[in-house]
């Protein structure tokens, strides 16, 4: 049997120890491996937690997972990633100050962190929707601000899906749209039933006039996501421009009462 020698040395830091009265050392010495494997134990339930909790975050479940993402906050509270999952979470929820503030945090922790730019992303496409004069005299700031983020999200994870979908956005918002569902159909390949992407993707086609590829796109996410009132209302606008009445009707109709 080979033999490493580190279970020596602690052997002969004992007896030395030891030999020179130093109980308090040897006592030290004997808890050791109980508190690394107490403090592996730890590691390895946050690391399950934060999983549940990305998994809560994945099914749009933002509720119960600010409360996982805050759970193992209260565990590592250190753990940028929870920092930014939790502010994330409240972000889809337009708790934008806290949200703001959690991202804040993570980035202080891990500068490079992918989700929390990505949330100050969110956040300032999120306030743009706000009637305050401030926010509208602020727009092309904002925007630029947000594509920015986007853009170091995909330096440190390029394969993002969210950051490729909040960089359609910004793009999107900023009459750039062919480079928008560049984003968008980036954003898929990522996640290929991404509802959303394909929903303002079919909304992008729709402004360019593209009926047939606004539909399809369109179509599309409400198969992934028959919720989807964003997706109903451009399929509705679609049928619409395409003279199908009644068929636009029924979808303008079903995005109202989702």
């Amino acid at each position: 049997m080979i033999r490493t020698a580190k279970p020596r040395i602690a052997l002969i830091g004992v007896l030395l120890a030891a030999s020179f009265g130093l109980a308090g050392f040897v006592e030290a010495a004997a808890e050791a491996p109980v508190q690394v494997a107490e403090a592996g134990r730890l590691k390895g339930k946050v690391q399950r937690d934060l999983v549940e909790a990305d998994d809560l975050m994945s099914k749009g479940d933002w509720s119960k997972a600010a409360d996982a993402y805050k759970a193992v906050m209260n565990k590592d509270t250190k753990n940028a990633s929870a920092f930014a999952g939790y502010g994330l979470a409240l972000g889809k929820q337009f708790k934008l100050d806290a949200a703001d503030e959690n991202f804040d945090k993570a980035l202080q922790m891990d500068p490079t962190n992918a989700v929390a730019h990505v949330g100050k992303a969110l956040v300032l496409m999120n306030r743009l929707q706000s009637s305050s004069v401030t926010i509208r005299n602020q727009r092309d700031s904002m925007l630029k601000e947000a594509e920015n983020q986007c853009r170091l999200a995909l330096q440190k994870d390029p394969y993002s899906p969210e950051a490729h979908f909040q960089l359609g956005q910004s793009l999107r918002e900023q009459g750039r749209l062919d480079e928008a569902v560049k984003e968008y159909q980036e954003a898929i390949k990522s996640d290929p039933k991404y509802s959303e992407a394909y929903a303002y993707m079919g909304l992008s086609k729709l402004s360019q006039n593209s009926l047939g590829e606004a539909e399809s796109a369109l179509k599309q996410a409400i198969q992934y996501n028959p919720s989807n009132s964003t997706a109903h209302y451009g399929l509705g606008k679609t049928y619409l421009k395409m003279g199908q009445t009644d068929a636009a009707i029924k979808e303008l109709n079903t995005a109202l009462y989702q």
